[in-house]
C-alpha cells in the first residue's frame, strides 16, 4: 500500500440476499463495479460458493460488470427462493490504481475529491434498457442559430426533442424526453455527446470539462454530470434519475462544445463560468468580532453591549471610507442547550434585535457562524447530540464512543468531551 493511491493486494466482500418466489425461472443479473479509476482492477463473483464471472478493467473510465445467472445452470439450481431463504454473494477484488490526469503522487495524496461512481445491485431480468434507435420525425428551424429535431423510437413509446443552439463560439445541445406509454418509465441516464477526434484530449471528470487540443472544451453545463475523455473519444452524460409518468416529459442539462483561441481552452472555460455564474466575481469583506474578548469565557464573540460598542468603531471607519459587507458573530453566540435557534441569554439577554438593526443601519448584512460538523462548539449540551454515539474521530475514522461528558474551563462549557466531530453523512447530523 502506498498512501492508498495504489494497491496490489486482495479484498473480500460478502453479502446475504433473498430472492422472491416469483423470481424463480427468471434470469438474475448481478451488476457490480465502478465507472472510473476509483474501482478495483479485478472482480471475481461467487454465489453460494460457486464462481459466476470475472471482470478485469483498467484506465480512467470503465463500465460496471453484468454477470448473468440463467436457469438451467448448476449454480442457478442451487439458489434458494422465498422469504427467509438466504443466498450468499461474495466478491473477491484485486488491486487498484488511483492515478489520473497526470497528477503527481504528492498532489494525489492531498486530493480530497474522490467520487464513488458504482453500480451494486441484483436485478431479476434485464436491469435497464438502452435506447438508441431513434429516427428523425420532424425538423423545426427556430431561428438561424437554433434548430430542433423531433425523434421517435420505433421499438419503444418514447419521443425526444433534440435541441441544437449556437451561442457565439459555443454549441449548446440538450434533449426533452417524453414518455408516450401508459406506464411509468424511470429515466436513468442521458448520453448527450459521443464523438471521436484525432487530437489530444484531457480525461475530464465529474464536473470537470474535457479540453480538446488546447482549442476547445466540452462539458455538461451543470456540474451534476460526467464528462469522459478516453483515447480520442468524447462522451458527456447526464443522470436525471427521474420517473416519467404517462405523457410527461423532462429536460436534460445542456452539453457544451465551445471553441477558444489556440492554447486558451482553460482560460476560455473559466471565462464562460464567470460570465454565467449567478454569483458574480466580487471581493466580500467580513468583520468577525471573535477574539476581542476572552476566547474561552462566557461571551467569546462579545455580548450585545460590547458588540454595539464595537459597531461604533466600525462606524468611524465607515466615515473614513473603510466599509464591510458582512458583520458575522463567531463561536459563542448560540445557546448550547437548544437546537441552534436561540442566542445565548448570558450574552444577549434581550436577544440580538438591537445589534442586527445597528448592523443594517451601517450598511452591512448580519450573518452567523456555524460549526458545520463540530457539535461541541455549536450545540454542546443539546441532549440529542450528547446521546449520539456515532462520531467522526480526530483521526478521520469512525468509532463508537459512549455518551459525552461535560468539560468546563473558567466555569464555562468547553468541548463537552466531544473532541471528535459529528459525521456529516449520518444521523444525528441532519436532525440536529
Amino acid at each position: 500500500m502506498q498512501g492508498g493511491i495504489t494497491y496490489s493486494g486482495y479484498g473480500w466482500f460478502r453479502r446475504w440476499f433473498e430472492l422472491p418466489d416469483d423470481a424463480r425461472g427468471e434470469d438474475l443479473v448481478f451488476v457490480l463495479g465502478g465507472y472510473d479509476h476509483q474501482d478495483w482492477n479485478e472482480y471475481r463473483i461467487y454465489v453460494n460458493g460457486a464462481e459466476i464471472g470475472r471482470r478485469v478493467s483498467s484506465g480512467r473510465w470503465r463500465t460496471p460488470g453484468q454477470f448473468v445467472l440463467a436457469p438451467g445452470s448448476p449454480v442457478y439450481a442451487a439458489l434458494r427462493f422465498g422469504s427467509g431463504e438466504k443466498n450468499l454473494l461474495a466478491v473477491r477484488t484485486r488491486g487498484y490504481n488511483k492515478h489520473f490526469g497526470g497528477l503527481s503522487e504528492e498532489v494525489l495524496k492531498h486530493y480530497v475529491f474522490e467520487p464513488v461512481l458504482v453500480d451494486q445491485f441484483i436485478s431479476v431480468r434485464k436491469p435497464y434498457l438502452r435506447l438508441s434507435d431513434f429516427e428523425v420525425n420532424g425538423l423545426q428551424q427556430v431561428h438561424d442559430d437554433k434548430v430542433i429535431f423531433e425523434l421517435r423510437s420505433p421499438s419503444q413509446p418514447v419521443s425526444v426533442s433534440l435541441h441544437y443552439e449556437l451561442d457565439g463560439p459555443t454549441r449548446r445541445k440538450w434533449v426533452e424526453v417524453t414518455n408516450r406509454s401508459a406506464n411509468d418509465l424511470l429515466l436513468l441516464d442521458v448520453q448527450l455527446d459521443n464523438f471521436g477526434l484525432h487530437v489530444p484530449i484531457s480525461e475530464g471528470g465529474p464536473g470537470e470539462p474535457i479540453f480538446i487540443g488546447g482549442e476547445a472544451f466540452c462539458s455538461i453545463e451543470h456540474p451534476a454530470g460526467i464528462n469522459q475523455g478516453d483515447r480520442g473519444r468524447v462522451r458527456t452524460m447526464h443522470f436525471p434519475g427521474r420517473t416519467l409518468h404517462a405523457n410527461s416529459s423532462t429536460q436534460s442539462f445542456i452539453s457544451l462544445v465551445s471553441m477558444a483561441q489556440t492554447g486558451q481552452a482553460l482560460e476560455h472555460f473559466v471565462s464562460y463560468i464567470q460570465e454565467r455564474s449567478p454569483r458574480k466575481r466580487k471581493a466580500i469583506s467580513i468583520y468577525d468580532p471573535f477574539g476581542i474578548n476572552n476566547q474561552w469565557g462566557g461571551c467569546p464573540t462579545l455580548s450585545d453591549v460590547e458588540m454595539l460598542d464595537g459597531l461604533e468603531v466600525l462606524n468611524k471607519w465607515r466615515q473614513k471610507g473603510f466599509c464591510f459587507d458582512y458583520y458575522v458573530p463567531d463561536w459563542g453566540w448560540t445557546d448550547h442547550t437548544p437546537d441552534l435557534k436561540k442566542f445565548a441569554s448570558t450574552c444577549f439577554p434581550h436577544g440580538p434585535d438591537e445589534v442586527v438593526k445597528r448592523v443594517e443601519a451601517l450598511g452591512m448584512k448580519f450573518g452567523l457562524w456555524f460549526a458545520v460538523s463540530n457539535l461541541a462548539t455549536s450545540d454542546g449540551t443539546y441532549p440529542a447530540g450528547l446521546q449520539s454515539s456515532m462520531v467522526l474521530s480526530s483521526r478521520s475514522e469512525r468509532e463508537t464512543i459512549g455518551p459525552a461528558v461535560g468539560a468546563y474551563r473558567n466555569g464555562y462549557p468547553v468541548a463537552f468531551g466531544m473532541g471528535p466531530q459529528l459525521c456529516v453523512a449520518s444521523e444525528p447530523y441532519f436532525s440536529l
